[in-house]
């Protein structure tokens, strides 16, 4: 599975919202096996 990843989330659906992230504290945290950012976003967004 491709996701495709953004540097900001849209308001109310960044990473650190979402259920798939896990936060490795920084600002960076992983989903689905990528390093991202805790403030972008994708469009599998799931709130926690």
């Amino acid at each position: 599975m491709e996701v495709k990843y953004t540097d900001r989330g849209k308001k109310g659906k960044t990473c650190a919202g979402c259920k798939h992230f896990q936060d490795e504290g920084d600002g960076l945290g992983k989903c689905f096996g990528h390093e991202v950012l805790a403030k972008g976003g994708c469009y599998m967004f799931e709130p926690k």
